[in-house]
This record gives C-alpha cells, structure tokens and sequence, in this order.
C-alpha cells in the first residue's frame, strides 16, 4: 500500500499514480502512512532551511528560560486563552468542514504543506485587514478580519492564513501573544513578572516577522499574491492597487531617516517591521536559491492547491478578480519577476516587460 501525500489516499502497493488526485506516485514511501497519530502532516519542510538567523538564535535563547516559558505558558493557557476563546465562540464564527468550508479548506490545505495540525480556527468581523494566531505553542487558534476574506483575493488569502500557520510551525505563538497581552495594556504586569522573556521579545519579533512572511510565500507558492497581500496592508484599498507601483514603494525604504527609525522601535512598541521592509526582504528571499529550491521541493510533492476545492465563493454576480492579479507567462528580462496582463514595466525592479 502507499498513501498519497497530496491527499492522503490509499493505493495500491504498484500503483504509479493516485487514483483519486493523479499525483506520480513515484519515490513515495510504501506501506507508510503520511500522517501522525496527533492528526500532523509529515513535511520536507524544515524550519531552519528558511527562518531568519536572529529568529533562531533568539527563539533558543528563551527557550533556554524553563521557569520563564513554562509560567508564560501557564498564564496563557489558564487565563488568557479561555477568555479569547470564549469570547470567540460568542461573537465569532468558528469555520470547519461544514461551516465556511471554503476558507477551512484553504487552511487545511496549507496546514498540510507546512507540516502543522489544522488549528481552530475563527472568522471575525473587523474592517481592517488583519488576521493573528493567539494561545500557546501547544494550545493555539487563528483568527481572521472579516474585510481580509472580503478584499483579499484566494491567493491573497493563502499567504495571509500561511503567515499564521509559519507561527505555529516555528513556535512563535507563545511569545506573540504576550506581546499581544502589552500591547492591551497588560505591560506592567506582564513586565515585572516576564522581564526576562520581554527582553529577548523585544529583540525577536520584528525578526520572527520574516520567517513567517517566508513560511506564507511557501505555502502560498504565488510571489505576486504574497507582495500584493504585503501592499495591500500598506495600501488598503484594491482600487489603488492598478497604480501602485513597487519599483518606488521599495524606495521609500532609503528615505526613512536612521535617527527616527531606531526611536521610533524603541519607544513605539513596534511588533511588526516595517511593511516596506517585509516586501523587499520577501523579494530578497524569493529570489535566492533557497526559496527556489524549497519551492520547487513543495511542488514536486504537493503539487499547486486544488483551485476548484479552495475557491472562495464570489462576492456578487459582478465579482472579478482585478486585473492586477491576473498573471502571464511574461516575465521581466533583467529579474526574472513574473508580469500581469497588464505591466508593461516589472514591479520589483522597473525593467521593461517584453
């Protein structure tokens, strides 16, 4: 017998390929079932082969804390955790297989790619394009803005949902959420009795950042969905987006003046970087030769989302997606960038599209 790794169905021992998703069975493990006991999908993916240095080193070193984590831990599971779930479950919508079954769909899916259990997962209005992962390392849930499943497009979407997802695979969702408990007004009690974690925060999460940007390219497999997602936040508004231009979006990083950057993290409570800054390191990683192996080790495996099975449902008789995401086999002579219908310049370095 051998197990598909794509979608999890039994063949037979001589099949070359699946019977239900066609997935080439060649080189698959035989007589080894492709899931955990604990409901995991085994993945290729390592999270060293794509995190940002700091965010390792940083993540270690308070994981070398015991008394710290375990009591950071305790507090949330115990107390913070129950009160967000509670008031989830009241005013929320918990999505699953028969409720919101397009969005869980997606999440299922990336889930699998990324190697992580499907959390519980909520969708809640907001109008701001947001989405967060709150809990604990081992006792999570994700939640997501109402105005992200209304304005974000399908692969948008996956990058947005595989963000929070890469949280959950590098551990990040404890120390996230203390910051998110400072960030409510909680920072002086939370400081006195958690300095120490609070101080390797403090240096790690702008950093931790960037590893789950590069954990939602991934999973997404789209550089152009995952930049417009980035924009869009910076953005927030679709309209614009056919204006845009990231060539001099990317040059307002070099205008940002030093002296005001370094106060502005230091006094502000920054938790994310700047969003400027997460397209241009997206960029920088997606066109090194890590992410394209990592890509192409994905996609050999899992194969591209099935786009009937994670479709979100239209959101009119008029719905069309915008012309801006739709995409060519054009590409930008100098970089490499895949082009949309209707570039005529690349979006990441200016180039002419031939």
């Amino acid at each position: 017998m051998v197990i598909c790794p794509r979608c999890n169905e039994k063949n037979k021992y001589e099949a070359a390929y699946c019977f239900s998703c066609g997935l080439i069975l060649s080189g698959v493990k035989k007589t080894v079932a492709m899931t955990h006991e604990n409901g995991i999908y085994p993945t290729e993916l390592k999270i060293d082969e794509y995190a940002v240095s700091v965010d390792l080193s940083v993540s270690e070193s308070v994981r070398d804390i015991p008394i710290v984590a375990k009591a950071a831990t305790m507090l949330i599971e115990y107390w913070s955790k129950p009160i967000n779930r509670t008031n989830l479950l009241g005013n929320a919508v918990r999505i699953g297989p028969n409720q919101i079954s397009s969005v869980y769909e997606i999440v299922e899916e990336l889930a699998r790619r990324l190697g992580v259990e499907v959390p519980e997962t909520y969708i809640k209005y907001d109008p701001t394009f947001n989405a967060m992962t709150l809990g604990s390392n081992r006792d999570h849930l994700v939640i997501i803005h109402s105005a992200l499943v209304d304005n974000f497009t399908r692969e948008e979407l996956m990058f947005v949902i595989g963000h929070e997802l890469g949280h959950i695979k590098s551990n990040h969702v404890t120390y996230n959420t203390i910051a998110y408990l400072c960030a409510l007004g909680l920072g002086g009690f939370v400081a006195a009795a958690f300095r120490p974690l609070l101080l390797a925060i403090e240096a790690w999460q702008r950093r931790a950042e960037i590893t789950a940007d590069r954990a939602g390219l991934l999973a997404c497999g789209d550089p152009v969905a995952s930049v417009q997602a980035l924009t869009m936040f910076a953005l927030g508004s679709r309209k614009l987006l056919d204006e845009f231009s990231l060539p001099d979006f990317l040059s307002q990083e070099q205008d940002i003046d030093r002296i005001y950057d370094v106060l502005n993290k230091a006094f502000a409570g920054l938790s994310h970087p700047y969003t400027v800054v997460r397209v241009r390191e997206m960029l920088d990683f997606y066109f090194s030769d890590t992410a394209r192996i990592l890509l192409e080790r994905l996609e050999k495996r899992y194969g591209q989302p099935n786009k009937q099975k994670i479709a979100l449902p239209p959101k009119g008789p008029e719905a069309q997606s915008p012309n801006v995401t739709a995409i060519t086999n054009r590409f930008c002579s100098s970089c490499g960038f895949r082009a949309g219908i209707k570039d005529q310049y690349c979006r990441v370095c200016g180039g002419e599209i031939d």
